[in-house]
């Protein structure tokens, strides 16, 4: 993770995780943190409700994945999700879809705003998410036109 956090000013996308913490995830992920990356993770495809790592490391964005206007059936769910956006895209679907998704937007939203910072960024995406948490797609046209 250094050399994308050194090579990259925008945001860490992790599409991958364990039941299981790691130290050595969990200071790699603190590092981004720290350097001023917004870090946003797949919370997983299988409905457990239990955490998944590194999505529920503090500071870190938990992607949930939607199906249409709902929470997808296979998306895990809890209170380490902080997002939910679209989990399907040319014939792939789950969690890391909605993951890159929503970093994507972050990436475009930094790049339309030059010297926001992460914490303004996510701040940004929540809000355009409401209080469902849904980061539809009439959400981050009207994000991304300010």
């Amino acid at each position: 993770m250094p050399y994308a956090v050194k090579n990259s000013p925008g945001p860490v996308s992790l599409s991958w995780g364990s039941e299981t913490p790691s130290k050595f995830i969990e200071t790699a992920v603190d590092y981004a943190i720290n350097q001023g990356h917004p870090v946003f993770a797949a919370v997983g495809n299988e409905n457990t409700g239990k955490p998944m790592y590194p999505a529920a490391y503090p500071g870190v964005i938990g992607v949930a994945a939607s199906d249409g206007d709902q929470l997808a059936d296979y998306s895990n769910r809890g209170d380490f999700v902080k997002l939910i956006a679209p989990g399907s895209a040319g014939g792939a679907k789950g969690t890391s879809v909605a993951t890159a998704y929503v970093s994507h937007v972050a990436a475009l939203y930094m790049q339309h705003h030059p010297g926001v910072s992460a914490a303004e960024t996510v701040a940004a995406l929540q809000k355009a998410a409401g209080p469902t948490c849904f980061l539809t797609e009439p959400a981050v046209k009207q994000l991304l036109a300010k």
